[in-house]
């Protein structure tokens, strides 16, 4: 610094010149570079004096602070009234299927002609001498004997019947079919029993005459049975038609 009053060089930042004692005026101040001051720290509110969040919103019935203008739709299940009632919905009762199942045409056939032919075998030879008839299931009247007459003609006529009611499909009851079927087995079962019982009285009586005798078993033996075994398989083959 230069003293204004006498000029000398003075060091230093004294008030007052050394040389002269003049009184010094004051250096001026080196400029400041500006700084920017940092914000006020504000200090928290408390806790007790902090707002209180806003609450959850509501998708039931939303709360945005809007008036409510009714209740909220329900999209779970609109109610639009009760749903109208057009009646009782139709009763479609199964029908009634005539002869359902009773059997095939063939199974009614055999057990008609079966019995048939075994009813028209109870006037053919048992048993015949040198060509001539010698015995007739008709000719056996004994009913206490199995080979009688009156039982071929009883099991043919049975046979038979059940045979003519499968044919015809007349058979409305589900559990008249089957009965029919096992009606013309017992038919055909009792005709082959007799022709079976009688077949061995016969061979017993030739055997025991001989050969000589000239007494053979006649065709109506086998007649008679052929026809039972006919009308047997057609009642099995109507019972196995039924399922």
């Amino acid at each position: 610094m230069v003293c204004p009053s006498c000029g000398a060089q003075i060091d230093g930042q004294s008030k007052f010149c050394a040389v002269c004692g003049a009184h010094l005026p004051e250096a001026p101040e080196a400029a400041q570079p500006n700084v920017i001051a940092p914000p006020p720290v504000v200090p928290a509110a408390p806790a007790w004096a902090q707002p209180a969040p806003p609450p959850p919103p509501q998708y039931g019935a939303p709360q945005y602070g809007a008036p409510q203008y009714g209740a909220p739709p329900q999209y779970g299940a609109p109610q639009y009234g009760a749903p109208p009632q057009y009646g009782a919905p139709p009763q479609y009762a199964p029908a009634i299927r005539v002869g359902a199942r009773a059997g095939t045409p063939i199974a009614g056939l055999l057990a008609l002609a079966g019995g048939v032919v075994a009813i028209g075998s109870a006037w053919l030879p048992w048993a015949t001498a040198t060509g001539a008839t010698l015995m007739t299931p008709m000719d056996q009247t004994d009913m206490s004997d199995l080979a009688c007459g009156y039982y071929l003609v009883i099991g043919g006529a049975i046979a038979a019947a059940c045979g003519l009611l499968l044919l015809m499909r007349i058979a409305t009851n589900p559990s008249l079919p089957m009965l029919l079927s096992l009606g013309a087995i017992v038919g055909g079962g009792v005709a082959v029993a007799v022709e079976f019982v009688a077949y061995g009285r016969l061979n017993d009586s030739i055997s025991l005459y001989g050969s000589n005798s000239g007494v053979s078993l006649g065709y109506g033996l086998y007649i008679g049975a052929a026809a039972g075994v006919a009308a047997a398989v057609g009642g099995l083959m109507a019972l196995a038609g039924r399922r």
